[in-house]
């Protein structure tokens, strides 16, 4: 790939952080502003229940971004 291609794969930055503090409140952030594992597990798991139901490509959107997020967290350690 290219040297930049976690940002070109990032298409609507913050988009993952403004839906977790809409959905989850301040709660699921720790000090650092970074969100925590267990409530991005659990909005990838209520966004996944939520596309069986509707496979909008917003709804599908969403939860690729979820997975990315989740797969950039990992990478970081």
């Amino acid at each position: 790939m290219g040297d930049n291609w976690i940002q070109k794969a990032v298409k609507h930055k913050g988009r993952v952080h403004r839906y977790i503090m809409r959905e989850y409140g301040e709660d699921c952030f720790k000090e650092d502003g970074t969100i925590k594992m267990r409530c991005l597990e659990e909005a990838i798991e209520d966004v996944k229940a939520r596309c069986e139901e509707h496979r909008t490509e917003q709804c599908l959107s969403l939860l690729r971004a979820l997975y990315l997020a989740r797969t950039l967290k990992k990478m970081h350690k």
